[in-house]
């Protein structure tokens, strides 16, 4: 017997060096985090974990954001900061480490970042927090820069701007792209903000990014001054986990604002939570112009307050009684939730005005009266 034992020893001791044997009941979970999960962009998340062993210690937990690190802690409590996370929907998850160098993994949980529609997978698609996960492309000799604007104030908030030097000779000699895999029978909806001087082409892309960088999917679009482009619909066939998503901007000095950049897998559910939440902002069915212009009457200063349950293009005027228009005071692309704007009547004379929201599938109008 004492032949067999030492055999089973032995087999114990390769079965350890291959780490095929685990501690016993090594295991971590989210305690503050679960499928669905929403949280807002550019604000530190705090994450806190469950984790145990039965028959070792813990050296470590990592937590990882769609294959990114995110913090690794090194002690108890088990937590540690989501610093400044970006727009986006990210795959998270943990990896529990123990001091014998055993490993387990928690489950993968489905988190959405930022005010997104369910089944956008682009990341950082509003420039809100900083420029990661989009790059800047020169070929062929052509130059340009790539610079986050603040309060650039083509839709909201921060913006990307591509500036050409040297435009090149060809669409291609100048790109903006993120990785963005596809895949066979999903359908994308594409749409974003831009702005430029004038008028100008650009084309977005999807493309391989590595070996033959081969091309899967083009459309030329035609920029003039600021405004919303798309949605522009795509039905795949084919699959490429190395595909980028790209913009053509060379062959054109003309400098382009890019914001709130959009690709929706419609193919794709979003967490029963996600969802859940979404169709509760979505419930009353109907935009709303809020609270009324105040104050009511004025003179010569008014602030109008709407809110929109999801993003959208938005133009907000004033007409006068006859319906002549007065002023456009808002004509671009919003995010959700509640807007001020103030309207000065300074140069117009007293009567009733009106004032009309509008947005792709919702319109109102109200009116307000300036006593000089």
């Amino acid at each position: 017997m004492k032949r067999y034992d030492n055999i089973f020893l032995l087999f114990c001791l390769l079965m350890i060096t291959a780490g095929i044997l685990h501690a016993e009941n090594l295991q971590v979970s989210f305690i503050n985090l679960t499928h669905g999960s929403r949280i807002p962009e550019c604000q530190n998340k705090l994450i806190r974990l469950n984790a145990s062993v039965d028959s070792s210690s813990i050296d470590k937990i990592e937590v990882y954001a769609s294959g990114s690190r995110v913090f690794t802690a090194r002690s108890e409590p088990w937590e540690g900061e989501w610093a400044n996370p970006l727009s986006g929907y990210y795959q998270v998850w943990a990896r529990v480490e123990d001091v014998n160098d055993n490993v387990a993994f928690s489950d993968t949980i489905g988190v959405v970042v930022g005010d997104l529609i369910d089944g956008d997978l682009i990341l950082n698609g509003t420039f809100n927090c900083a420029s990661r996960y989009w790059n800047k492309q020169d070929n062929a000799g052509a130059s340009s820069t790539m610079t986050r604007v603040e309060d650039a104030e083509i839709a909201e908030g921060a913006a990307m701007l591509i500036d050409i030097i040297n435009p090149g000779t060809e669409d291609w000699h100048v790109q903006l792209l993120q990785n963005f895999p596809i895949d066979s029978g999903h359908i994308y909806e594409i749409s974003f903000v831009a702005e430029t001087a004038g008028s100008r082409d650009i084309q977005y892309v999807f493309q391989e990014n590595t070996g033959e960088y081969t091309f899967h999917r083009g459309e030329q679009v035609t920029l003039t001054g600021n405004g919303f482009y798309g949605p522009y619909t795509w039905e795949c066939n084919v699959t490429d986990p190395n595909c980028a998503f790209r913009f053509y901007l060379g062959n054109s000095t003309a400098y382009v604002y890019f914001d709130d950049i959009s690709i929706i897998d419609l193919s794709v559910e979003f967490p029963d939570e996600a969802s859940a939440i979404k169709a509760e902002a979505i419930k009353a069915d109907k935009y709303q112009l809020g609270l009324k212009n105040y104050p009511n009457p004025f003179n010569p200063f008014t602030t109008i307050a709407y809110e929109l349950p999801v993003k959208s293009n938005v133009t907000l005027a004033v007409y006068d009684i006859t319906g002549q228009l007065v002023e456009t005071l808002v004509s671009r692309y919003q995010n959700s939730g509640q807007h001020f704007i103030q309207w000065d009547g300074t140069d117009y004379s007293s009567g009733v005005y009106l004032y009309q929201i509008e947005t792709a599938d919702f319109r109102q109008v109200k009116k307000m009266i300036l006593m000089k």
